[in-house]
């Protein structure tokens, strides 16, 4: 017989959770927020999406606009780059100037 396993209580006498118990248990249900990311890493990640012929052509339109009519016709564009465009971190394209 194995004396190394320990049997569990049954659960009509275990005692139930404490406030203090539920507070140090994590709840799973937020996710640790993302490290921030500096201005460099934030227009990487919009010119990778720029330049993406995925999600159709960036020439004429800027990019919540390329990015809404990407998911209009259901290609799925980075649910990241939107989140970014709504925040007003990125530097709009105009102002920006040219990919080339």
């Amino acid at each position: 017989m194995n004396t190394s396993f320990r049997a569990e209580k049954p659960l009509s006498r275990r005692r139930a959770p404490t406030k203090a118990d539920i507070a140090k248990a994590p709840s799973g249900l937020a996710a640790p927020a993302p490290p921030a990311l500096t201005p460099e890493q934030l227009e990487d990640v919009l010119r990778q999406f720029d330049l993406n012929p995925r999600y159709g052509p960036f020439v004429g339109t800027d990019r919540m606009e390329r990015w809404e009519r990407a998911e209009r016709f259901g290609l799925d564009p980075p649910p990241a780059v939107r989140k970014l465009l709504q925040s007003g971190n990125a530097i709009p394209q105009r102002e920006r100037g040219s990919l080339w």
